[in-house]
């Protein structure tokens, strides 16, 4: 699977455009270009349409990764995967978001590091 990361990184070399000068362009801070470049966040879709307008391409999103899909991909349950999460022995592949209350959790993945560790 290609990520939206691979897709962007490939697209501002063959326009020989920097992440600067697209964060300039499409009115974001440059953090935001090297966080999608490097997987650990994708655009919202407003953002990806004027991405590919700057661009001139035709990038799209990747899908949604979810923990069931990284837990198969890994041989583990759910619960397993989420400990190991919350303990931090995954912390290269996403981080985990408490809730206000502290009493729940969501997990959000890097699609880049999901996809080159799971093949997802």
């Amino acid at each position: 699977m290609t990520t939206f990361a691979d897709q962007l990184t490939a697209a501002l070399k063959g326009v020989k455009m920097s992440r600067s000068e697209l964060a300039r362009r499409i009115d974001v801070p440059r953090c935001s270009v090297s966080d999608w470049c490097l997987g650990r966040h994708q655009p919202r879709q407003h953002q990806v349409d004027r991405i590919n307008e700057a661009l001139g391409t035709k990038l799209t999103l990747s899908r949604v990764i979810t923990s069931e899909m990284v837990a198969e991909a890994l041989g583990m349950c759910v619960d397993t995967l989420h400990r190991a999460m919350r303990n931090g022995q995954l912390s290269d592949m996403g981080i985990v978001i408490p809730s206000p209350s502290g009493k729940s959790f969501s997990y959000r993945f890097f699609p880049k590091v999901v996809a080159e560790k799971c093949g997802i």
